[in-house]
């Protein structure tokens, strides 16, 4: 993102130096937000905002050393599916 407003302004930047502008991303690209973490920063305060402007975030499951930073609805679906399975294998015992 901050690639691509840099850009509009005629600012090209690297990989590096827009990572730069999140601080709470770790090298591994995975994230725990923190209370007061800087989501955006307003680079262009004399321009009006985009009120169209969208913004995504994945909520993740971090319990170490169960499960370290995962999205959590593909982490649901696969727990879920592992169920599924066991509550198979057992069914003959079941009838």
């Amino acid at each position: 993102m901050h690639k691509a407003i840099h850009a509009e302004a005629g600012i090209k930047l690297t990989d590096a130096q827009a990572d730069a502008f999140n601080p709470f991303l770790p090298p591994d690209g995975k994230a725990a937000l923190k209370e007061g973490a800087v989501l955006v920063k307003d680079l262009f305060a004399n321009e009006e905002p985009d009120q169209n402007e969208k913004f995504a975030f994945d909520v993740a499951l971090n319990e170490p050393p169960i499960i370290d930073c995962e999205p959590l609805i593909p982490t649901l679906i696969g727990m879920a599916n592992h169920v599924e399975t066991v509550i198979s294998n057992f069914e003959p015992l079941l009838v």
